[in-house]
Formats: C-alpha cells, structure tokens, sequence
C-alpha cells in the first residue's frame, strides 16, 4: 500500500479464508438407543458466523449394514425438518431410523444420515453423515437446563 501524499510505501499482510461450501453443517453427540439416535447439529458460514437454517434429515440406505457388508440401493427415507436457531444449534431427539435390525452375525450396524441445508437467502448445502452403533453399554445423562 502506498499513501499517495507521502510517496510512504507499507507492506500488509491479511488471511482470506476459502470455503468450498456456503454453509458448514457440523453433527456432535450422536447416541443411538435401539432405532433411535439423539444428536446435535450445528450450521455456521464459512466466516465463523452462526446460520439460521432448515435442515432436512434423509437417512440413506446405501449403508453398511455391518462392518463387512454394505447395501447398494441409495434410497434416501426422510426423517425430519428441523430448524437451527440464532445460534446455529439445534438438539435432535428420539430420531426414528428406518435401519433394518441386525441379521444376528454382527452386534454392529452402521447408519448414514443426510443433511439437506438451506438458509433464507437461498444457500444449500447436502452433507453426509456416518456412524456406527454396537454397544448397549452407553450412558447418556441429561439435563432440562443449560449446565454453567
């Protein structure tokens, strides 16, 4: 940079960061009780800023039904809309998974959830999630009030 009155020439230095996706979708706490998953998810702009969104929850079938077979139908089943708040946050419970049982040669099966997200000005992003469940031996503990 140079000040057009002193002829003073400056060097900066700045960081731009780059994104690939408008919107970052981050999913944390993922607890599985039976067919049921309990979960959080959380939607920030690539600038660290919270996004408001709708977030539609499709779990695909194209999953690993065990740690050595996976299923190749790619049907999507829809869970659930939900909404992030202010924040970004939003607390998924008693989420139904459509998962068929297990066929008795693994305790482990494996999900894949799809995450739709849209904000309001017309930004959407698609991100996939994988997980397994194999243990009966969790505990979750809760609370009905912010912890501080």
């Amino acid at each position: 940079m140079t000040d057009p009155t002193t002829g003073k020439t400056e060097q900066r230095r700045f960081q731009v960061r780059l994104s690939h996706d408008p919107i970052h979708i981050y999913i944390s706490g993922i607890n599985v009780n039976g067919d049921d998953a309990s979960f959080y998810v959380s939607t920030y702009y690539p600038d660290a800023m919270p996004a408001q969104c709708r977030v539609d929850v499709s779990e695909d079938r194209k999953h690993y039904t065990s740690y050595s077979q996976q299923t190749a139908s790619g049907i999507r089943d829809f869970l659930r809309t939900i909404k992030t708040n202010r924040y970004g946050v939003a607390k998924v419970s008693d989420l139904q998974l459509v998962t068929p049982g297990d066929d008795g040669s693994s305790n482990t099966r494996g999900y894949q959830l799809v995450f739709d997200v849209h904000d309001k000005n017309g930004a959407t992003v698609s991100y996939d999630e994988e997980f397994w469940s194999g243990s009966d031996q969790s505990i979750e503990v809760t609370t009905d009030k912010a912890l501080r």
